[in-house]
């Protein structure tokens, strides 16, 4: 994983495979000791007893559970704003202040919930996901609400194909919490 790598200073691997075997974990083991990777992230599938027990066994610790959900978009949505609120696409003069939002939103991450890590890097950490997906450096896109151009939410978007795309990130501003713009932000 080249960006985590880059920034935690050390080796961060993924292992893609969503269930192990003994066969599979020999190979990440040798990759692993090969490559001096320092830390390796695993999606398991949680339903597989086999595969959570053999991680498990083999020293990987829960960090965190990630849910997947997938929306099939037929057409446009129209979605209600409070007149003061426009929507657009964030830009390099905004990234100062979707930082801001950033900087403390994100205490339930996989890497703030490991202890191996500090906590106000973690925060950086996120900050400078924002800040590249702004930049198109890491996501495509950074979508985001304004009240007088001056960003209270975001979203970032990978796009996997013209008919496919993956949020990254999506904070709001705590100002804003809790007035459902969260959700006219995924809409």
């Amino acid at each position: 994983m080249e960006w985590d790598t880059e920034y935690w200073e050390f080796p961060v691997a993924f292992l893609s495979s969503r269930h192990l075997s003994e066969n599979i974990l020999y190979r990440v083991n040798e990759f692993i000791k090969n490559e001096n990777i320092r830390l390796v992230q695993y999606l398991c599938n949680c339903h597989d007893k086999k595969s959570v027990l053999l991680a498990e066994k083999n020293g990987y610790d829960f960090k965190d559970i990630r849910l997947t959900y997938e929306k099939i978009l037929k057409g446009t949505i129209d979605i209600e704003l409070n007149g003061m609120i426009e929507f657009g696409v964030a830009e390099e003069q905004h990234i100062s202040a979707l930082r801001d939002i950033s900087r403390d939103i994100y205490l339930d991450s996989r890497y703030y919930y490991d202890n191996n890590f500090d906590k106000e890097k973690v925060c950086e950490f996120y900050m400078g996901w924002v800040e590249k997906a702004v930049k198109k450096e890491f996501d495509d896109e950074c979508f985001a609400f304004f009240i007088n151009k001056i960003p209270i939410a975001y979203c970032s978007v990978k796009y996997e194909s013209n008919t496919e795309a993956h949020i990254g990130l999506v904070g709001i501003s705590n100002d804003y919490v809790g007035k459902g713009l969260g959700k006219e932000l995924l809409a």
